[in-house]
């Protein structure tokens, strides 16, 4: 609902993707809080638009009020350049949407630790369980959820580790694509170093005692 609710804003209009882990699908099993049948989405007023609505139910009337742009071979690179910077541009527009509707774009756990998990999806609830076993054995460790991949939050991130000293990316993907915008963002703005994992893929599973060997390892290797 959240999604459809930034989706449909005037400033933003563009399509909205919910990305659900497989792992979530079919290995996990929780509590789930369904929103109220009584939860209806705003209204949309299209008198807000950037072009506003067209009145069709008075002549004259018009099917169309500006000359028609398609996206095809024909298009000229003027136009194509205008229309790909007013797409990224709404991307952008819509965080603060989305920091309304999922308080905040990001999580934090244990903001002042040296050792950081920073996951997204159904990882996230495997390196949760992680720090919290870490805190029962007196050793503290930061958990970062990101909870919106465009935007992506690279200040935010940027933000809360700056004082990491060890960073894992527990990953469900053979890619390594959230290590991949990680290091992106964080290259010269963190001095931690960056673990590519722990990962896996094909179905496999991510036991929680997979995280805390890698978090070991990481503690070894990195002084």
């Amino acid at each position: 609902m959240a999604a459809f609710e930034v989706a449909e804003q005037v400033d933003v209009t563009l399509p909205a993707v919910v990305s659900v882990d497989g792992f979530f699908v079919t290995h996990a099993r929780g509590p789930v809080s369904m929103p109220s049948a009584d939860y209806k989405l705003n209204p949309r007023d299209g008198w807000r638009n950037a072009v506003p609505a067209m009145d069709n139910e008075n002549p004259p009337a018009r099917i169309s009020r500006d000359a028609p742009i398609q996206k095809s071979n024909f298009i000229s690179y003027h136009m194509h350049a205008s229309w790909q910077q007013e797409v990224f541009a709404a991307v952008e527009r819509s965080a603060r949407y989305f920091e309304k509707l999922l308080r905040g774009r990001i999580e934090i756990v244990n903001p002042d630790a040296e050792d950081w998990l920073v996951a997204s999806g159904s990882a996230v609830s495997q390196a949760r369980e992680a720090v919290r076993q870490e805190g029962e054995q007196g050793r503290k460790v930061g958990l970062l959820k990101i909870k919106t991949l465009r935007p992506f939050p690279t200040l935010q991130i940027i933000q809360a580790l700056k004082k990491a000293k060890r960073i894992l990316i527990p990953e469900f993907n053979q890619a390594g694509w959230m290590h991949k915008e990680l290091t992106s963002i964080l290259y010269g703005q963190c001095p931690a170093q960056i673990v590519a994992g722990p990962r896996v893929y094909g179905g496999m599973t991510m036991p929680t005692e997979m995280i805390l060997e890698w978090l070991q390892d990481a503690r070894k290797r990195i002084k």
